[in-house]
């Protein structure tokens, strides 16, 4: 019996540990719905909207005929610890019922934009709720461009394979902070109040991708409830 119960969870443990990656949540910016909606069509897992917090000079942007979320520089503060209180877009992801998560990693284009007549150096870093949001787990920080094409972004990869973000039985929250060297104006909004317009932070195409398995609790009642029937069948 012992032989055929150490057989049963070894195949458990492996098809575990070997499940393929998925996409768990996926924003590629196309929709204008609001709130944006993650594409993904993982069962395992729900990838909740991407969250906007509560501040104006957000929004979504078809520049260039590119689908990306914005912010202009005029909300957003001038260092980390004041970005850790300033505007951020945040998602969150939920593991079905009797699932748990493992990530794998969390990619994400940006981009720093100005016109010509002006430039600054932008950053955006993310954090988690595994830590209750405690520590970057990427920092990017980029010279503006003039443009806001395809060619103007950055690919941002984090691997997110370390113990800390295996076997989550529990949501978790994903957020992205931003800060610059810019507060100037560039325009007016025609009622005499400065407005940033064209001096931008932008992300495109945020892919979280990793596995939603089945809980080890419940591998092993699958397990011993195989080993029960295959005994009883060979009596």
């Amino acid at each position: 019996m012992t032989k055929h119960f150490i057989r049963l969870v070894s195949v458990v443990g492996v098809g575990c540990s070997f499940a393929e990656a998925a996409i768990l949540a996926n924003y590629n910016f196309e929709s204008s719905s609001v709130p944006l909606n993650s594409v993904d069509e993982d069962a395992g897992s729900t990838a909740g909207p991407m969250v906007r917090s509560a501040t104006a000079n957000t929004g979504r942007s078809t520049a260039d005929s590119l689908p990306n979320y914005f912010i202009r520089t005029l909300v957003t503060p001038d260092s980390e610890s004041a970005a850790l209180t300033g505007p951020t877009f945040s998602f969150t992801v939920t593991p079905a019922a009797g699932m748990v998560l493992n990530l794998e990693r969390l990619n994400v284009k940006t981009a720093a934009v100005a016109g010509s007549d002006f430039s600054f150096n932008g950053t955006i870093f993310i954090r988690s709720s595994i830590d209750n949001f405690a520590a970057n787990l990427g920092s990017y920080t980029q010279d503006s461009t003039t443009s806001s094409t395809s060619s103007s972004y950055s690919q941002r990869e984090i691997l997110l394979d370390g113990a800390a973000f295996q076997n989550l039985a529990s949501a978790v929250t994903f957020r992205l902070y931003f800060y610059d060297n810019s507060n100037t104006p560039t325009s007016d909004d025609g009622a005499g109040t400065p407005f940033n317009t064209g001096v931008v932070h932008r992300i495109d195409d945020l892919i979280l991708s990793g596995t939603a398995v089945p809980e080890p609790a419940s591998m092993m009642i699958v397990a011993v409830s195989g080993l029960a029937l295959g005994l009883r069948r060979r009596r």
